[in-house]
């Protein structure tokens, strides 16, 4: 199901944590964007180096000579750089052109922003910067659908590529700024091996997060991982975060008030969310009955906590309790 109206995109922080075991036999790691369902389809947001934003959305196309002819002289083309930098193509003639020539006019109305190739009877646009953060759209012109190029819905937008993400021995969180990021979108990692070209199998979608009012390091990356008595990963578990007890506490000029929070485990059986320093927190495992509170450690060099470890700073509270919650079953921790 296609969105009926545009989203609009802002800077969007994502935040991931990864037990470091999790990763064994991979070196790099992907995110993944859907702009419409959990179902996708995804786009990749990382690749082998930095790349340009380029359309046709995912043509494959080799570069030719242009000495094909199309009819589109006189006619235009209308594009969007980066959401501000609009620019406009006039092919020159009248009646069948050669692609060469619709080449030369890209080059001609737009060499600062954007290069392009024929491949055939397609014309390939693409960015001069390279990167997630720049973005390519087709707004329009009578030349597109001529060339090949969509100029509504999802396949008129395209987007840079950043390198994958290094992950790091023993660095379990990682961070990634999605340049045309919304709360609405969703969002899957997958880790690579760069060496035999293998990825590993995706997460689970999540959805992008709201912008947090405060600063990052005001936040901690909570998780848990559970696995079952074989040693293989939970996936698809709830885990309930309460943050009910918590009402009332100031931070970064944002007043916090209690909220519950469902989470389902991914394919590693792991399941994480930013919290707040400071905050009580009530962490329950769905249909089992096991719960604890724990209080978000204040001490700035923790930057991520494991909510079932024992221990973790010398603010955490981990005295157990059963929840006031209808699926939880009255039991020791």
């Amino acid at each position: 199901m296609r969105r009926s109206s545009p989203i609009i995109t802002q800077q969007l922080p994502l935040n991931f944590v990864f037990e470091p075991a999790s990763w064994q036999g991979y070196d790099r790691l992907e995110v993944w964007r859907s702009r419409q369902t959990p179902e996708g389809p995804y786009e990749a947001l990382h690749g082998d180096t930095w790349a340009p934003a380029s359309l046709p959305l995912g043509f494959t196309g080799a570069p030719d000579d242009g000495a094909q002819l199309v009819n589109v002289g006189g006619l235009d083309l209308q594009f969007l750089v980066m959401d501000q930098f609009p620019v406009s193509v006039v092919i020159p003639g009248s009646g069948f052109v050669s692609m060469a020539s619709v080449v030369a006019a890209v080059a001609a109305a737009a060499s600062n922003f954007l290069s392009s190739y024929s491949s055939g009877p397609t014309l390939v646009v693409q960015t001069k910067r390279v990167g997630a953060i720049t973005s390519l759209q087709c707004t329009g012109g009578q030349a597109a659908p001529f060339l090949g190029l969509a100029v509504t819905g999802f396949e008129s937008t395209a987007y840079g590529q950043d390198a994958r993400i290094l992950l790091v021995p023993q660095q379990a969180q990682y961070g990634f700024v999605d340049a045309y990021g919304s709360p609405e979108f969703f969002y899957e990692t997958r880790f690579w091996n760069s060496a035999k070209r293998l990825g590993s199998d995706f997460s689970l979608p999540l959805q992008g997060p709201n912008a947090p009012v405060f600063n990052s390091n005001q936040l901690v990356a909570c998780f848990v991982q559970l696995a079952d008595s074989s040693g293989n990963p939970l996936t698809n578990q709830e885990v309930l975060i309460s943050t009910a007890d918590t009402q009332g506490l100031q931070v970064g000029g944002a007043t916090i008030l209690g909220t519950n929070t469902t989470l389902l485990t991914d394919n590693n059986g792991r399941a994480q969310i930013l919290l707040t320093r400071g905050i009580k927190v009530t962490v329950a495992i769905g249909g089992t009955g096991l719960a604890r509170d724990v209080c978000i450690p204040r001490d700035p060099s923790v930057l991520t906590l494991d909510l079932l470890s024992p221990s973790v700073g010398k603010d955490d509270l981990f005295s157990v309790q059963a929840p006031t919650l209808d699926y939880a079953v009255r039991r020791s921790f």
